[in-house]
């Protein structure tokens, strides 16, 4: 008589089916991976890219494809969280602070990146409505890669302080854009052919009550923790679980009423960081940061799954992807040098500050894979290949912003830094 041992597989099945033990592999493994690259000098976030690609169905298939449907409701909350984090950094004295050169400066960079990304992958072929995406996810800069780096380095003063101030306000407006054309984008793809200037009104006006609807939530969870201050027996952990729950909220209502899920969020960090005292925001925005950690692990190992290991290796998607970066930098640079040159800011902006936050992140793979889980529910089949591409170009384009951009944003904060201390220019 002879007795079957069962299979690896018939063990391994259940598991992998088991969202649970697949979140688990997840974070584990994403985690070894960014370790290890850590390890050898590069950034953690391209390890976790990294894993999701070796995780992902068209490699070890230990996220297939249809489990990459319900991991994009970590994607909608990572979002929220780094726009949450966007919108609680302007508070008053930071807005007042940056004066209008920054808003100057930051516009002129926003217009020459996507200016250059968007004429020279339209050259290589790529549709408008592509392109142009292409164009806006190419401006926003990593605040967090930027902010390690920089604390690395030691570096303080009124430029990294312009650096910081261009960085948020770009981002804010890289959101709202992205949201009008992205829009667009989704209803060329569903068939639609709508009027671009009824379609551009109506995405501004989602755009504002999305996030006067943040801003609403903000005000609730405001009055809450003035009621409570007064309560010797309402712990600090109950405090952050008010300020967590206001974040959730945002995410949940945006969710549940097909609001924005970049500018609810942003509403609400936006009018804490200007009801609160800023310590107690620090405070508790740091108190929530451990649990958003496993949260952004989970975000991009499911950005790497979604690329596709044979789109990557075309020559096409490489070029793009290079064109994506040397456009970038080329334009961000251009860009701060001719605004700072128009408005006398000193030559330490004119000259290093574009350089200075040359790195991407979060940010944009988060946009570019909302699009593309946005489009999951518009189109299948071979009708979202262009947009599988604009998300392979862009993936791999952070890829390389992630190996190169440290070199840059180190070469342009040191150097401006020290030019700005030797010339007493006004950074201003």
């Amino acid at each position: 008589m002879t007795v079957s041992m069962p299979s690896i597989s018939s063990f391994a099945a259940p598991l992998l089916n088991d969202p649970i033990f697949v979140l688990a592999v997840m974070l584990l493994g994403g985690t070894a991976a960014g370790r290890l690259l850590r390890f050898i000098g590069l950034p953690s976030i391209t390890g976790y890219i990294l894993a999701g690609l070796a995780f992902g169905p068209q490699t070890a298939h230990l996220i297939d494809g249809e489990m990459l449907r319900p991991l994009s409701d970590f994607t909608e909350v990572a979002l929220g969280v780094i726009a949450f984090n966007i919108g609680s950094s302007f508070d008053r004295n930071t807005l007042k602070a940056l004066g209008f050169g920054v808003i100057l400066v930051t516009i002129g960079q926003m217009l020459l990146v996507a200016g250059l990304i968007t004429a020279t992958v339209l050259l290589l072929g790529l549709q408008l409505d592509y392109a142009l995406l292409l164009g806006v996810l190419g401006f926003p800069a990593g605040p967090t890669m930027t902010y390690l780096l920089l604390r690395d380095l030691g570096a303080h003063g009124p430029f990294v302080a312009y650096v910081f101030g261009t960085i948020a306000l770009g981002d804010v407006l890289c959101v709202i854009a992205f949201g009008v054309l992205s829009t667009l984008a989704l209803s060329h793809l569903g068939g639609g052919a709508p009027h671009i200037e009824a379609a551009v009104t109506a995405s501004l006006a989602h755009e504002g009550i999305s996030f006067g609807v943040g801003v609403l939530l903000a005000l609730v969870a405001v009055l809450l923790l003035r009621v409570t201050e007064g309560d010797s027996h309402l712990r600090s952990d109950q405090r952050q679980a008010i300020f967590f729950g206001a974040l959730l909220a945002a995410i949940g209502v945006a969710g549940a009423f097909n609001l924005s899920h970049l500018l609810t969020p942003m509403g609400t960090g936006f009018a804490l960081a200007n009801g609160m005292d800023p310590r107690t925001l620090d405070r508790l925005k740091a108190s929530i940061d451990p649990l958003t950690a496993p949260l952004f692990v989970i975000f991009l190992v499911t950005a790497g799954a979604n690329l596709r290991p044979d789109s990557i290796a075309q020559p096409v998607i490489l070029l793009l992807a290079s064109v994506y970066v040397v456009a970038g930098i080329a334009g961000r640079v251009a860009g701060t040098f001719a605004v700072a040159s128009l408005l006398r800011l000193g030559p330490a902006i004119g000259k290093y500050l574009g350089f200075s936050s040359s790195i991407q992140g979060g940010l944009n793979v988060g946009l570019a894979l909302s699009l593309l889980h946005g489009a999951m529910h518009t189109a299948s089949g071979p009708a979202l290949d262009p947009i599988r591409q604009l998300v392979a170009i862009l993936l791999v384009g952070v890829l390389i912003y992630q190996l190169i951009g440290p070199l840059i944003v180190g070469y342009g904060v040191k150097r401006g830094v020290a030019l700005a201390a030797r010339s007493r220019a006004p950074t201003e």
